[in-house]
């Protein structure tokens, strides 16, 4: 069980990663063409947001701890709900 949720945790990181990865690449694009102060706060949020992801991933993993702590159920909730909102993002901004 311990495991299960640890892996939860770092697969729904990897899909804000991939939203992320298409958010900056889109935002990127955009930036390039327009230049607007709007696509260069959306790119440096990107950013920051997969760094965030990023380090969250690679702590976890490093950190070598096959516990559950208390806050790990809590902490993939947030993770998911950040899935969601990046995939609404994504969706409104594909259109």
């Amino acid at each position: 069980m311990a495991l299960d949720i640890i892996h939860l945790a770092i697969g729904i990181r990897v899909i804000n990663l991939v939203l992320l990865a298409y958010l900056i690449f889109f935002y990127w694009k955009s930036f390039s063409k327009i230049k607007s102060s709007v696509t260069t706060g959306l790119l440096f949020f990107s950013v920051l947001l997969f760094l965030q992801n990023l380090f969250a991933i690679s702590f976890r993993l490093l950190s070598g701890v096959d516990i559950v702590d208390e806050l790990s159920v809590q902490n993939s909730i947030l993770n998911l709900l950040q899935a969601l909102g990046l995939a609404s993002l994504v969706y409104i901004t594909r259109k």
